[in-house]
Parts: structure tokens; C-alpha cells; sequence
């Protein structure tokens, strides 16, 4: 294992491991250790970089790690909160250590917190009602967007002007929250952003981090191209991240199956569900969704599974981009919701 990690960590910076390093690292695929080297290539992490003395203090060390195939989400930065359940066998008995930690989210004290503060709905209302949404419109998009308290737009079915409303602007009360969650001193944690999808994406998220400062929440921002960041936040490499979404059949069920469904790789649901929020209700409600046809059943179960969205907080929608398009006057072109030019509706008038 140490002579692999020590060839990857070569590789990064930019040394030669020799032959015997590189034909490691090229078999990195064949084994535990080989598959923790690629890890480690991939995300530029290695053991040493790790709180070893804050995971041995947890009874946490590289072999109860390893037999719990736990070490690939520790090289990545983390233990995440959906690996597996950490035991270890002590005197011949095997002990269950409980479900591993979020690594990645640090405390007022800069130590790991005793659970995912985000799984607290308190912490993740306090958030979003920090953030002050027309700031942002008027600040960072010039005016070219919608306060929203939802994950789709107006133009979809299944949308209604009390799921749109946006939450109000109360640091206050968001304050409080933290405090009723247990949150008072904050913590810390780092939020995702490609910096070449959206429009002023990365200045949208810089934007968030400083209006979250005002409860004491120190969040650092990690900007990347979208060719690195896609590949990241879908393998849920993130603890935050900044999301968008259009419905190409102008209809609620699909960004709810994708965003907020219970994550399901065998059916396909939630694989877009980065926070990996899950909630039987939801889930139950988007089934019937799914089969519906009747127009009036359908729009009350958008409504429905949208609202459940909304009151779970299980995503803090910020606004509603709004398209802008530049044409000759001559050239006339219908401005679709979904962005999309269709150029058999394009008339050009001599």
C-alpha cells in the first residue's frame, strides 16, 4: 500500500516513481490498495494529509478502515455519511462503531461535528432563509432573474405562485435555528461551483458564502470548469454544491425524480440527488406522479410533491435565471422556457 500511495504521490508532483511505481499505479484497479492509489491520483489526496490522531481517537485506524471499505472515501477528503457502518473486532468480538462522519464539515472548533449538520432541517432552513434572493438578483444578475422558493420554474406544470414564493430574507431567525439546532458558533464546510455553466455561477456561490458568514458559517468556495465538476458532485464527491435545472417536458416529475427522489441506481431515481435526501412521503407521491394521466390528478400531485420539497428544505432554491436572447429586428424567433432555439420556428423578414 505505502509504496503505491508513495508512486501516486510522485505522479502528483510530477516526479518520476520508476517503472516499478508507474506499473502500480497502472495496475491501480486490481486491488484494495491499487483502487485507494486512484483515488488518491484523482483527487490529489493522500494518507498523510489525514486527521490520523482525530480517527485513532474515534477508534478509527487504517486496517478497520480498510475492512471496511471506508479508506476510498477518506482519500477523497471524507468519510461520507452514506458509507457503510464502521464495526471492528475487538478481543475476538466484533464491535459496531456506527455509521461513519462527515469529514469534510468541520465544527466552530475546526474538529469533525458528532453528526452531518445538514441532516438537521433547522440548519438547512437557517440557510436559506439567510439568503437574501432579490440581493442576488439585483447584485450578481443585473436584474436578469426571479427570486424562487422552488427547484422549477414557472413555466413548469405543476407550479403554483405558494410553492414559488421565496422565503423570506430573516437572519434573525436564522440565527435562532442554528442555535435551536445546536449551531451556534457555526461551522465550516466547502461548497462546489463550475465556474463556465451558468451564468455568474461561481459569482452566485461566492456571493452565498458571504451572505452565510453573517451566522457564523465559514464556508470556503471550491470553483472548478464544468468538465471537472460534473464528474465530482455526481459520484457525491461534494458536501455543498450549486445545482440547475430545466424540465425539457415542461413538466414537474422529471427534476423531482432526478433531484429529489430517494437515490436508486437500479430505477435511475435521484441520480442528480447530490445531498442524497431522502423522504418516503416524496417518494411515494412522484410513484403516482410517474403513472398519471388524468391532467387534474397530475397537477395535484406535482403540487403535492413539490410542496413536500419545499417544506423539507431538502434543496434552498435561490432564482429563476431569466433568458436573454440578442436578434436582428428582422430576425424573429420564439424564446422557448427551456432555452432551446428551434430553427424551423425562425422567420427572418426581409
Amino acid at each position: 500500500m505505502d509504496k503505491t500511495l508513495n508512486a501516486v504521490i510522485q505522479i502528483r508532483k510530477g516526479e518520476d516513481p520508476g517503472p516499478d511505481g508507474k506499473k502500480m499505479v497502472e495496475n491501480c484497479e486490481l486491488n484494495d490498495e491499487g483502487r485507494i492509489a486512484k483515488l488518491a491520483r484523482r483527487y490529489k489526496f493522500d494518507e498523510h494529509q489525514l486527521p490520523w490522531k482525530d480517527l485513532n481517537a474515534l477508534g478509527l485506524d487504517k486496517e478497520t478502515l480498510f475492512n471496511n471499505h471506508c479508506m476510498g472515501e477518506l482519500l477523497k477528503g471524507r468519510i461520507t455519511s452514506t458509507a457503510l457502518p464502521i464495526s471492528k473486532e475487538i478481543n475476538g468480538e466484533k464491535k459496531d462503531l456506527g455509521e461513519a462522519c462527515f469529514m469534510c464539515v468541520k465544527g466552530a472548533d475546526g474538529k469533525p461535528p458528532a453528526a452531518n449538520p445538514f441532516k438537521d432541517a433547522r440548519v438547512r432552513e437557517a440557510m436559506s432563509i439567510a439568503v437574501n434572493r432579490p440581493g442576488l438578483v439585483r447584485g450578481v444578475m443585473r436584474g436578469k432573474a426571479l427570486p424562487t422558493g422552488t427547484i422549477v420554474s414557472h413555466a413548469v406544470f405543476g407550479w403554483n405562485e405558494e410553492i414559488g414564493a421565496a422565503p423570506k430574507f430573516d437572519l434573525k431567525r436564522a440565527k435562532a435555528l442554528l442555535k435551536e439546532a445546536g449551531y451556534e458558533k457555526g461551522f465550516s464546510f466547502t461548497i462546489d461551483t463550475p465556474n463556465n455553466r451558468w451564468v455568474n455561477d461561481e459569482a452566485i456561490v461566492k456571493a452565498l458564502a458571504s451572505m452565510w458568514a453573517k451566522i457564523g458559517l465559514k464556508v470556503s468556495v471550491h470553483s472548478m470548469p464544468r468538465a471537472q465538476y460534473f464528474p465530482k458532485v455526481l459520484s457525491f464527491d461534494t458536501s455543498a454544491c450549486l445545482v440547475g435545472w430545466g424540465s425539457t417536458t415542461l413538466d414537474a416529475y422529471r427534476p423531482l425524480q432526478s433531484l429529489s427522489a430517494t437515490y436508486n441506481p437500479a430505477t435511475g431515481d435521484g441520480i442528480s440527488n447530490v445531498g442524497r435526501a431522502s423522504s418516503a412521503e416524496l417518494d411515494a407521491v412522484l410513484k403516482r406522479l410517474a403513472v398519471s394521466e388524468e391532467i387534474g390528478e397530475r397537477r395535484g400531485l406535482a403540487e403535492e410533491a413539490l410542496a413536500i420539497e419545499k417544506k423539507g428544505v431538502y434543496h434552498i432554491p435561490l432564482l429563476e435565471p431569466q433568458i436573454s436572447w440578442v436578434m436582428k429586428k428582422s430576425v424573429d424567433a420564439p424564446l422557448r422556457p427551456d432555452n432551446t432555439l428551434v430553427l424551423d420556428r425562425v422567420r427572418v423578414n426581409e
